[in-house]
């Protein structure tokens, strides 16, 4: 709005771009889970799906929070395929889950639904341990010792979601002058933007 105006038209805009955006994470998806042909299915699938088309003529949280979703889970499925043992970088794993618990935060700002991703990506890394390449234990690098377990992996994820969830709270509680129950900045979020687009109006 800030760059193409305050109207209907830039938000619908900006939606078909993030529908696009979502068809793209949906194929790259498919595409790591079960190779080309699922990652195009997958891309049809979602570019014809009800909730992707029946919202595109007005205002609707739906695409930012499909697009961040999809995008999470992308992040998560990289994290977990792309870095074991000699692939990847150390460094890059360990940023990369704290980025996804910021993530994982700022989607659960939308809807609380994203919560439930949080919780499934615990309950698949908690098991996991990461296979270490044949060498010396010293000759290891101490970051990729770091992130080995499941258990210090979802630290690095939940850690990041509290402090960015926290923050998200208390700045729409500041905002709008109300203390908001606990687990309820989806709502919070709602209400504020209620309050803004009464005020435009």
């Amino acid at each position: 709005f800030a760059i193409f105006g305050t109207s209907v038209i830039a938000g619908q805009y900006f939606n078909v771009v993030l529908s696009v955006a979502t068809c793209f994470f949906m194929y790259k998806i498919g595409r790591k889970l079960g190779g080309r042909i699922a990652g195009n299915i997958a891309l049809v699938l979602c570019a014809f799906w009800p909730s992707q088309v029946l919202y595109i003529t007005q205002l609707s949280a739906e695409y930012v929070f499909t697009f961040m979703l999809f995008g999470c889970v992308w992040l998560f499925l990289s994290l977990v395929m792309d870095y074991d043992k000699d692939k990847g970088s150390a460094v890059k794993c360990f940023i990369l889950h704290l980025v996804l618990g910021i993530l994982i935060a700022l989607t659960a700002a939308i809807r609380p639904m994203a919560q439930i991703l949080l919780i499934a990506i615990i309950l698949c890394l908690l098991p996991q341990k990461m296979k270490m390449p044949d060498l010396p234990e010293n000759d290891i690098p101490v970051m990729l010792r770091l992130i080995k377990n499941g258990w210090a992996r979802c630290i690095l994820i939940i850690i990041p979601y509290m402090i960015i969830s926290g923050i998200i709270t208390t700045d729409i509680e500041l905002t709008i002058d109300k203390n908001l129950p606990s687990g309820s900045t989806s709502f919070g979020y709602n209400l504020l933007v209620g309050l803004n687009t009464e005020s435009i109006g």
